[in-house]
């Protein structure tokens, strides 16, 4: 009782829209926007351990390469390992652009460019 009578003056990270929006996707109606902000906050809780789980790791592995950069970077890799922990399984779609040229023919004349052999 009183964690829902507080859940009327809590504003969740995830606005009231978002939710409602993917909670009406997902086929659960409930008029009630205190129940609605709980799982907003479930939500937020999941979202800020996967992201505090990658940042533990990057620094892991930075601190296994030896770099001595300030710069935080998450790459896919890390993220991909850590939402596996969570049981959230992501891959790059097999029309995955590695660069703006991939899947595209050469427009060469026939004369090689500087540096190819």
């Amino acid at each position: 009782e009183q964690f829902l009578s507080d859940m009327e003056d809590f504003d969740p990270i995830v606005p009231d829209e978002v939710a409602s929006y993917y909670l009406s996707r997902s086929g659960y109606v409930c008029p009630d926007i205190r129940v609605q902000r709980a799982i907003s906050l479930a939500a937020q809780r999941f979202i800020s351990d996967i992201a505090e789980t990658a940042v533990q790791l990057s620094d892991v592995q930075k601190n296994s390469k030896k770099k001595k950069s300030d710069k935080k970077v998450l790459r896919m890799d890390t993220l991909s390992d850590v939402l596996k922990e969570y049981g959230i399984s992501i891959q790059k779609p097999p029309y995955y652009a590695d660069n703006l040229t991939a899947g595209t023919k050469s427009k060469l004349t026939g004369k090689r460019k500087r540096g190819e052999k």
